[in-house]
């Protein structure tokens, strides 16, 4: 969490819009196995920043966990 600096006192903590896979998966409440299943199955798309680093958009992540189901409704399949 971030924390911006105005006029040498500090507001509201920022929240970054793009999160690391470990950062990701906590957010969504997820292990990192469970995390890791979801983007192999597509259900979950990682975005590359650069020639190396991957990043998941915090707006997708709430997309995927808003239609999930509510209560004791199917899970969606995670093969």
């Amino acid at each position: 969490m971030l924390r911006k600096q105005i006029d040498g006192q500090y507001t509201a903590s920022l929240q970054p819009s793009g999160m690391k896979k470990a950062d990701a998966a906590y957010y969504c409440g997820l292990s990192v196995r469970t995390f890791e299943r979801l983007v192999a199955s597509g259900e979950i798309r990682p975005r590359r920043v650069g020639s190396r680093t991957i990043i998941y958009l915090r707006s997708e992540l709430d997309e995927y966990l808003g239609q999930l189901p509510v209560g004791g409704g199917e899970m969606p399949s995670v093969d």
